[in-house]
């Protein structure tokens, strides 16, 4: 495969976007993107894909995320994190109603999207909307909550809790910053993310990451070294299972000829996408479809 994948350390203060810079200087391409993105004010985990690793996007965006975040009470922001403006105050809840409140959002449930977010809206994204006083009215959204931890917490003077560490284990498409806002609300009070650090994405971790940040950070030579190609050990970490077909069977895939006969013989595996490798080699990701496979893509 023509392309591979970099596990970057955002760091605060500059976008996603911003943050794949270094990337394109150091591997001189343009061919690179990210797999979700991370806000400004966040930090950590960004999984960068080159070249014709791109097309795998989708699959790694799936995969659920882990977060470190800081929720701050008595008060919301129209933007529901630090940046924005205050639009309310309440009083610091009582640390025994917020422990109360935490497990109501474990498991599967409907999430608001912050009206601050890249979702798109008639053509625009839902910020656009936001920042010219109009913010648009966003469905609520399937998500899960595998994992909600509380760290730690911080007490105000009155003895209500003025912030909270907490850890999050979700599904993707979870908006922490709406989880802030939903959390306050359901202990009585309000509440926005005053900060948010991604440390997983499925197995992939914050630990094995090059720093990116907007004054230094890693070296072009350190960038290009943490560059890895797209092979079963990116699979195994991905979670997406392998499978083996005869040399023979590449070009009968690059040609899109059935799958029926190219996989007879074959032992897949039972899950909803497979890689499919002739000997060392990454060729082609499949997806089922009932009892059948189909094309996802051909390298």
């Amino acid at each position: 495969m023509n392309g591979g994948y970099l596990l970057l350390n955002k760091a605060v203060g500059i976008s996603s976007f911003e943050a794949l810079y270094p990337v394109k200087r150091a591997l001189q391409t343009k061919k690179v993107g990210h797999t979700g993105t991370l806000d400004p004010f966040a930090s950590g985990l960004l999984i960068a894909l080159t070249g014709s690793a791109l097309k795998l996007s989708s699959f790694i965006c799936a995969a659920e995320k882990q977060y470190e975040a800081v929720i701050c009470f008595g008060e919301e922001t129209d933007t529901l994190d630090l940046t924005g403006n205050v639009t309310a105050r309440a009083p610091l809840p009582e640390p025994a109603v917020l422990k109360d409140a935490l497990p109501r959002f474990c498991g599967n449930f409907l999430q608001t999207p912050p009206a601050f977010s890249a979702l798109h809206i008639k053509g625009k994204r839902a910020y656009e909307f936001a920042r010219a006083g109009e913010p648009a009215v966003l469905a609520p959204r399937s998500v899960s909550i595998y994992e909600l931890k509380l760290n730690d917490w911080t007490l105000g003077e009155s003895g209500g809790v003025c912030s909270a560490s907490i850890k999050v284990r979700c599904s993707s498409g979870t908006y922490i910053r709406a989880l802030a806002r939903d959390i306050a609300l359901a202990a009585g009070t309000y509440g926005y993310l005053k900060s948010l650090l991604r440390s997983d994405i499925g197995r992939f971790s914050l630990k094995d990451a090059v720093f990116i940040s907007k004054d230094g950070g890693a070296s072009q030579d350190e960038i290009r070294a943490a560059q890895l190609p797209v092979d079963k050990i990116f699979f195994s970490i991905a979670g997406i299972a392998c499978a083996c077909v005869k040399e023979q069977a590449q070009a009968a895939l690059k040609h899109g000829k059935p799958l029926g006969s190219i996989l007879n013989g074959v032992t897949m595996p039972e899950s909803e996408t497979a890689a499919l490798f002739c000997g060392d080699l990454f060729t082609a990701l499949l997806k089922r479809n009932g009892q059948e496979w189909r094309y996802g893509f051909v390298v």
